[in-house]
């Protein structure tokens, strides 16, 4: 594996030959091409794969978001590997099954130093309706009552959650958002994180638990 910084190649990627360029922040690395294989893979194997597959879809749900405010980079690895990670993680390989066990709690989709909020409520109040209460540190500056609350949401029927940033406020203590008709009567998986207002930091999201949509 080849190894450039602030090459010529500067801002390439792809594969060249037998030889795959990929650019990771501002260093460029270089290595050969994986041969495709033609033996199927072990269940072992195969299972490991899904694993990752899914990982990889799940965190699209909110890539661009992780992008910017997971935790911070450390060394080669991006903010996209520290999600990935975690993700990877929490999901536990059941060999003998041949299904991966997930643990929701142990997830997250921001990684920050913002303080986050207590959960006092989460329910749905009425059809398509989700309704997050909640208290904060009285003793928090007022500069963090403008903090946005920003919640993900998941059905584990598709691969990917959703992530919705709102306009909501810490200070205002509730949230009540409006989801698609074809999760009345499903089972939700629901994160919520914070983002301060001039959006340069986040808190650490937190799992709120599951709801069933009415």
């Amino acid at each position: 594996m080849g190894k450039l910084n602030n090459a010529l190649l500067s801002g390439t990627s792809g594969v060249v030959g037998p030889v795959v360029i990929l650019k990771l922040g501002d260093t460029e690395i270089i290595r050969k091409r994986p041969k495709k294989s033609n033996i199927p893979p072990s269940p072992k194997k195969a299972l490991t794969n899904l694993r990752m597959r899914s990982a990889s879809r799940f965190v699209a749900g909110y890539l661009s978001f992780a992008n910017t405010y997971f935790g911070e980079r450390i060394g080669l690895s991006s903010r996209y590997n520290l999600a990935i990670k975690t993700i990877l993680d929490a999901t536990r390989l059941d060999y003998e099954n041949q299904t991966l066990i997930k643990d929701f709690s142990a997830m997250a989709f921001a990684i920050g130093r913002l303080e986050t909020i207590t959960l006092t409520s989460l329910i749905s109040p009425s059809p398509s309706k989700i309704k997050i209460d909640w208290h904060s540190n009285p003793l928090l500056s007022a500069a963090r009552d403008k903090d946005q609350i920003i919640i993900l949401f998941y059905c584990e029927e598709e691969e990917s959650p959703h992530l919705l940033w709102s306009t909501t406020t810490r200070a205002d203590k509730t949230i009540t958002f409006t989801i698609l008709e074809k999760y009345q009567s499903k089972t939700l998986h629901i994160w919520l994180s914070l983002c301060s207002q001039d959006h340069k930091s986040v808190a650490t999201s937190q799992y709120l638990g599951t709801i069933s949509v009415t």
